[in-house]
């Protein structure tokens, strides 16, 4: 004989079309996706957690190192048939370290600053930004750069104008 409490709880549910606790649960919580879903939360809750981006903005940032890297492999291996060198490939892979490095070092001092300092949280989270914007943008003009001369259009005014706005930001003026 079920008791009030349970005469309860099963009406809450009848009132929501679940037969039972084991229907809401299974229905609720789709336990084929869990080992899918569990792991890539924990994974971006960590990637959020270390290096202060989103899952997707990490993503969409190794997706651009790695069209940049092709891009440059393509260029030298094929068009320019030169030989495979490990060493410039291997620099791909040190830059890529040290730039996350320094995003994971950006994010924890923010994350160390006391909540009562906003003006440090606030500069470390404007220098995470505009780090990862600049990088960005590094690999966003090494790959026009890239495409520009695997066209043969080093000279082609759209690429040059588009080179030559991204570069005079980033210019060192005491080169010249």
């Amino acid at each position: 004989m079920k008791t009030d409490n349970e005469n309860i709880i099963m009406h809450f549910f009848d009132t929501f079309g679940f037969s039972n606790l084991k229907d809401f649960v299974l229905s609720t919580f789709t336990l084929k996706l869990m080992p899918l879903t569990i792991p890539f939360a924990a994974i971006s809750g960590i990637v959020e957690v270390v290096f202060g981006l989103k899952l997707l903005t990490v993503a969409a940032f190794v997706l651009i190192m790695m069209v940049e890297l092709i891009s440059g492999l393509y260029l030298s291996l094929i068009v320019r048939n030169q030989k495979f060198s490990k060493k410039k490939f291997s620099r791909f892979g040190f830059k890529g370290f040290v730039w996350f490095s320094i995003l994971f070092m950006l994010q924890q001092f923010k994350r160390q600053a006391d909540y009562d300092d906003m003006a440090i949280i606030v500069l470390f989270e404007y220098l995470h930004t505009t780090f990862i914007t600049y990088v960005s943008i590094e690999y966003a003009i090494g790959t026009i750069q890239n495409l520009s001369k695997i066209m043969g259009k080093e000279d082609d005014p759209f690429f040059s104008k588009l080179q030559n706005i991204f570069s005079s930001y980033f210019e060192d003026k005491h080169d010249k």
